[in-house]
């Protein structure tokens, strides 16, 4: 489902142009990705500006892929504590990132020797979920989105997957109903 892009972090009129590092911290579904894509597209600091993707999945040997002169370069996901050191790479070389990360904020903190650092953790923000509740036209109480945002973190992938378990205008009981009758298993990847 494609929803209308929320800027929760208010990003829209902050200036980003001395910001090395711009990191998003979540889970899968959180919203990392989509708001990088936001921030290339909209933002004034960042759109129309050359931009080199490090995607997922790969090995990150980003050296071979970014060029000598800086850039903003954006990774898609970072995954292992070993790849912050390529990042710092990239930062000495002069390059400004959008990173999208599913390592825990204190993992970043050494990147802050290399110049002005923001970081989101954006899967506990109960503002988002009522926003996109809200979108909706769903119901929800703050009780639900503690409870929701406890159980999956506040990630839109999981909500989909609750909202989807009935036909209820309400988290509450779409989310009671789903612990009733089923399950999620996480499974790390290594």
């Amino acid at each position: 489902m494609t929803r209308p892009f929320d800027d929760y972090l208010q990003l829209a009129n902050r200036r980003l142009a001395n910001t090395r590092l711009v990191v998003f911290i979540g889970c899968s579904g959180a919203g990392k990705s989509s708001y990088i894509q936001h921030l290339l597209a909209q933002h004034p600091d960042c759109r129309d500006r050359p931009v080199v993707r490090i995607e997922q999945g790969r090995p990150l040997t980003w050296h071979e892929k970014v060029p000598d002169t800086p850039c903003l370069v954006v990774v898609d996901e970072l995954l292992v504590m070993r790849d912050v050191w390529q990042i710092a790479k990239l930062l000495r070389a002069g390059h400004r990132l959008l990173v999208a990360s599913h390592l825990p904020r204190p993992c970043h903190w050494p990147l802050l020797l290399f110049g002005p650092m923001l970081q989101f953790q954006i899967d506990r923000l109960p503002a988002k979920l009522f926003n996109a509740l809200a979108q909706r036209g769903v119901r929800s109480s703050a009780g639900a989105v503690d409870r929701f945002i406890r159980q999956f973190g506040a990630n839109y992938a999981d909500l989909d997957m609750v909202l989807e378990t009935g036909p209820d205008a309400d988290l509450d009981s779409a989310l009671r109903r789903f612990n009733r009758f089923y399950s999620v298993e996480r499974v790390r990847n290594n």
